[in-house]
């Protein structure tokens, strides 16, 4: 996929997984910025929140995988890689 691909078909069920999740104000804010964001006019931006996203995910990940009562887990694992499929697209 390319950014565009990503941003236009995917960042939605990214940050609505991500939202389903957490009650951080934080994290709820970057979800919602980052839908906002007009690519590539926001590129630097968009690479920031997604930045964040992924540090949330990195520290948040294993007790999604190892939580029960989620049953959402491949959600969050696709959410995850495709954020870090995005940051790299971004980069180059």
């Amino acid at each position: 996929m390319n950014i565009e691909e990503i941003i236009q078909l995917e960042l939605d069920g990214i940050t609505k997984t991500i939202c389903d999740y957490t009650s951080e104000n934080f994290i709820l804010s970057y979800t919602e910025k980052i839908i906002k964001m007009d690519y590539p006019k926001d590129k630097k931006n968009i690479g920031l929140l997604v930045s964040k996203l992924i540090e949330w995910y990195s520290t948040n990940i294993l007790d999604i995988q190892n939580n029960n009562y989620i049953v959402n887990k491949n959600e969050h694992e696709k959410s995850y890689k495709l954020l870090k499929d995005l940051q790299e697209l971004l980069i180059d």
